[in-house]
């Protein structure tokens, strides 16, 4: 079987490049998951991007190993990854690098991946051509403070107040996923839905919290917002200034989806985020880009990438629009909402 992976290494523009997958290998083999390939003069990690490949080469080298089946990258990230290697007209490894480093996979090699939790499907949830969900735009004006409208954004998408029979409609979507947390509104611990009665002869206020990415500018943003609204035990707030062992907790915790809500600045668009919903994207006129091998990268464009190939629910909080944002709301990639 013929394979297409991007070695760390290097690459040919923007494309992949393709290896031959003996039999043995082919059952650890799955997008997104890390093998090990000849590559010039060594060997090298490389990124597993396609299952098959339409160019095969003359003279095909194969997979060394498979490193770790377990897929570090999600499907959305790698057709990003191809989306921004072809908009900037740089090597498809230099954005790799922007997703996942050398320097983790060495570390998650160290401790043999055992801090991951692959109990998540992918590609059923995460990888779609054309969001069904377009970029809504708040254009904050009212006297409201700016840190209250993110915090009635986030509870507005609360469920609540269900009764018995909402909860037949809704409940085989909330199968799906077991870390839906749940509360009812005379008892303080999550209710369990597999119990005893689980959700027969229910009739009581509910709060289902949403799995939300908050994305503030820099950690003085987040710091003012969190002074006004306190953390509690459904929140994980990462500063930007980490060491690279806390880098590493940081990526673990993303992966896995430990808690319902993420704050964190705009380092976290480049981390697998296939176990939240929601993106909560607070537009400033600074930062607005990101370096790496001498190139400028937008948030903002990165953010436009990944909206293409999944289905996040994504919202851009601005209190002045950028002239770029403007745009975007005049030409229909954003839909404006006053929510």
């Amino acid at each position: 079987m013929f394979i297409e992976v991007i070695p760390f290494g290097g690459s040919i523009d923007d494309k992949w490049l393709t290896y031959y997958a003996r039999e043995e290998l082919i059952n650890c083999i799955h997008i997104g998951c890390l093998v090990e390939v000849p590559f010039r003069n060594a060997v090298d990690y490389a990124i597993v991007t396609n299952l098959s490949s339409s160019q095969i080469p003359e003279n095909p080298k194969s997979i060394v190993r498979v490193i770790t089946s377990i897929p570090l990258l999600a499907p959305y990230q790698i057709q990003t990854l191809f989306e921004c290697a072809s908009y900037y007209f740089v090597h498809a490894h230099q954005i790799l690098s922007l997703f996942l480093s050398k320097t983790l996979v060495r570390y998650l090699e160290k401790k043999d991946f055992i801090a991951l939790n692959n109990s998540y499907i992918w590609p059923e949830k995460k990888l779609q051509i054309g969001n069904k969900n377009p970029i809504q735009f708040y254009h904050h004006t009212s006297d409201v403070p700016f840190f209250e409208i993110i915090q009635k954004h986030i509870k507005g998408n609360f469920i609540t107040k269900w009764n018995n029979n909402s909860l037949k409609t809704y409940l085989p979507e909330m199968w799906k996923n077991d870390e839906i947390c749940m509360k009812i509104a005379h008892r303080n611990e999550p209710y369990d839905l597999y119990g005893e009665w689980g959700a027969q002869d229910l009739n009581a206020n509910i709060e289902v919290i949403p799995r939300f990415i908050i994305i503030f500018p820099d950690d003085f943003a987040i710091n003012a917002y969190i002074k006004s609204f306190p953390v509690d035990e459904n929140i994980l707030v990462i500063p930007d200034a980490l060491t690279e062992t806390k880098k590493h907790k940081a990526y673990f915790s993303v992966y896995n989806g430990e808690k319902n809500i993420i704050i964190w600045t705009r380092r976290i668009l480049y981390y697998n985020l296939s176990h939240y919903e929601n993106i909560l994207y607070i537009e400033d006129a600074l930062h607005k880009t990101a370096m790496r091998f001498n190139h400028i990268y937008k948030h903002l464009e990165i953010l436009r990438k990944m909206s293409s190939f999944s289905d996040f629910n994504i919202t851009i909080l601005s209190t002045l629009p950028s002239i770029e944002s403007m745009y975007f709301l005049h030409t229909g990639t954003y839909i404006r909402t006053e929510k």
